[in-house]
């Protein structure tokens, strides 16, 4: 239950956030024609509303459940202490905690998630391949909230608890550990209190190599990652090219793999080639990153995307527009909320996660996960939980940042 519920708490707002670039795209002429052809609210949502959003929410759905299945680290943290095992501890344990390591299993293993990917894939293609979701077109379209009435307080509550439950619990406990001298010692005693464990955490080298190791890997990758993410998700949605039906097929493989797989045969392949000069520096961490991020950057592009009719480009190549500048100056402009949204995403992904870079990072090169991990194995649980505050900081501070560098663009512009 505990696993349960720390993994969809930890979900639903990046799912939310993956969302929301579809329901903005939402042409308001849609619902008020069917008003006006007398349609209730209900008839409106579930035949028309959610038709269109037919793309975005199985690819999230899709996605999300890939990703648990693969999960790692809170399978790690909060269930091998209390004796519970799913497939992809099993494979870390025949892998790595065993002498000497049982590999054929473990590979065994990670095929059956890859059988699983691709068997939902193929549901994704038989649902959206042969439909048109268009809802933003040359005609023009325009974006407006629908009133909630009553029930606004009922979807304030909501989100209020849920904020509660998921953030400021967590949160409270994080920082009453980070301040306290030894878990154990009693909560009300103020001797019981210091400021040590912060202290070290800011002035020791390694706790602030880290730290840089962290921004830097993450801004490079996810940015690199995301305008990568673009171009593939336009030549499979858009391009007549024969291959894109398996340039999709192969952005999906990295979300099937288990993180520990992909950064475990990242580093074969480093190693066993003329690249082993990069084994334990950022790069090949930047690297392991963009792969591990090409299914859900892909997927959030290409539900943006879809929505967008050919006219545009049809209109841009009567004015004699290249590829490049109709991708520039119509496609990206159209996608922007996806854009950011994504690069929200990956680099909230890239800069907490752990099993990715397990087996990629050197001595110049740990990150704050890494660091998280030795503190939390050497029963520095007080550290960890500055570790995990800062983390959780951080990335509140860029995803605010980031949606200031837009003037927190949250509503899609208008095209006429």
């Amino acid at each position: 239950g505990g696993l349960i519920f720390v993994s969809v708490t930890g979900w639903a707002t990046l799912l939310t956030i993956f969302l929301v670039p579809a329901f903005r795209n939402m042409d308001a002429a849609l619902e008020e024609s069917a008003r006006m052809c007398g349609a209730s609210p209900r008839r409106t949502i579930t035949r028309i509303l959610v038709p269109l959003l037919r793309p975005a929410i199985l690819a999230a759905f899709i996605l999300s459940l890939t990703r648990l299945l693969s999960s790692f680290e809170t399978e790690v943290f909060l269930g091998t202490s209390s004796g519970i095992y799913v497939l992809t501890n099993k494979i870390y344990e025949r892998m790595v905690q065993i002498f000497p390591p049982d590999f054929r299993t473990g590979m065994t293993m990670a095929v059956m998630l890859l059988v699983i990917t691709f068997a939902l894939v193929l549901v994704n293609w038989k649902f959206l391949g042969r439909r048109d979701y268009t809802t933003v077109s040359g005609r023009g379209y325009s974006a407006r909230p629908m009133a909630l009435g009553k029930l606004r307080w009922v979807a304030f509550g909501f989100v209020v608890l849920f904020f509660f439950v998921s953030v400021v619990l967590p949160a409270v406990m994080l920082i009453q550990v980070s301040f306290i001298r030894f878990i154990g010692l009693s909560v009300t005693d103020p001797s019981s209190y210091t400021l040590d464990n912060w202290r070290r955490m800011l002035t020791l080298r390694v706790n602030r190599l880290a730290l840089t190791n962290s921004l830097v890997m993450s801004v490079v990758a996810t940015t690199l990652g995301m305008i990568l993410y673009s171009i593939v998700s336009y030549v499979v949605t858009r391009s007549r090219y024969r291959g894109r039906r398996l340039l999709d097929l192969a952005a999906w493989v990295p979300w099937a793999v288990p993180s520990l797989i992909l950064g475990l045969g990242i580093l074969w392949t480093v190693l066993l080639s003329p690249l082993a000069v990069l084994y334990g520096t950022l790069t090949v961490m930047i690297l392991a990153h963009i792969v591990r991020g090409f299914p859900f950057g892909t997927q959030i592009m290409g539900s943006s995307m879809i929505q967008i009719s050919r006219e545009l480009e049809e209109a841009a190549r009567v004015h004699h527009g290249t590829w490049t500048s109709t991708f520039r100056r119509i496609w990206l402009p159209l996608v922007k909320n996806g854009f950011v949204a994504g690069w929200v995403i990956q680099f909230t992904v890239s800069f907490s996660d752990l099993a990715t870079v397990a087996f990629l990072y050197g001595a110049r090169s740990t990150v704050l996960p890494t660091l998280f991990l030795s503190q939390w194995s050497n029963g520095r649980l007080e550290e960890a939980a500055v570790a995990a505050l800062m983390m959780t900081a951080i990335v509140l501070a860029v995803v605010v940042l980031v949606r200031r560098l837009v003037h927190g663009n949250v509503r899609t512009p208008t095209v006429a």
